[in-house]
């Protein structure tokens, strides 16, 4: 390839979008969020159902063994559901984190993952037409949004005992 082919391919490498990255990274962390909560909240519910009943001075009424014992399947209650839950999280890729910036924009025509192609041939119209193109896309990449995390609690807990458990708590804690 020639120093003039070369100069003109240099032209179409996009240039880097400020706030693009920092954009990606919130949406990583959405994501991981939006994995880690529903993964961890098993353990958060043994936890506060042990709370309830340590807060109603239930284990204070029983005796020394069978106290630690409730106290160690409790750890150990809270420690399988965690794993349980842990074992399943995954890196979000990131394709995944430009779908969810592009989802959440209501970008079309994945507008991201543009600025990672290269025409297929050099030539001057092709450049002009590259070179619009780009423009248009890092347009739309300005007005990328990042909507709030939504775990999904509400499909995975059907029976809605997570407020069960918050009303026991704040019951338990009024008693206490």
């Amino acid at each position: 390839m020639g120093e003039r082919e070369r100069a003109g391919l240099a032209g179409l490498i996009p240039k880097p979008i400020p706030g693009l990255e920092r954009k990606r990274a919130a949406a990583r962390a959405t994501l991981w969020f939006e994995q880690l909560w529903p993964a961890l909240f098993p353990a958060v519910g043994v936890a506060g159902a042990y709370a309830v009943v340590a807060l109603l001075n239930v284990p204070a009424l029983l005796p020394a063994w069978p106290r630690l014992l409730l106290l160690a399947a409790v750890l150990v209650g809270m420690g399988v559901a965690a794993w349980w839950g842990l074992r399943r999280l995954v890196r979000p890729r990131a394709e995944a984190v430009d779908r969810r910036l592009e989802r959440d924009s209501g970008l079309r025509h994945r507008p991201l993952a543009v600025l990672q192609d290269r025409p297929a041939g050099a030539s001057a119209e092709g450049e002009q037409v590259w070179a619009m193109h780009l423009a248009r896309v890092r347009q739309q990449v300005r007005r990328l949004r990042l909507r709030p995390p939504s775990p999904g609690l509400a499909r995975r807990d059907g029976w809605a005992l997570r407020g069960l458990l918050s009303v026991a708590l704040l019951a338990a804690l009024v008693i206490a």
